[in-house]
């Protein structure tokens, strides 16, 4: 479900950058060159960093478990 407004980079990203320096890195699941791109990625500086598109838009999912009662 897309909510039709831009993505707000300037309030994501931190909570990105945290996720990623307190979760993700220390899990050591991922190889330097992953790492590297998602350090591009983060760093508003940078010319990869989504914040510089205008075309992202947030985009979210809800499933529903629907069942039968025996």
């Amino acid at each position: 479900m897309s909510t039709g407004t831009p993505v707000d980079w300037a309030a994501l990203a931190p909570q990105l950058v945290d996720a990623a320096q307190d979760r993700l890195r220390p899990t050591g699941l991922l190889p330097a060159v992953d790492l590297d791109a998602w350090d591009c990625l983060l760093d508003p500086a940078d010319e990869a960093w989504p914040g510089h598109r205008a075309d992202l838009f947030r985009l979210s999912a809800r499933s529903v478990r629907l069942g039968v009662r025996p």
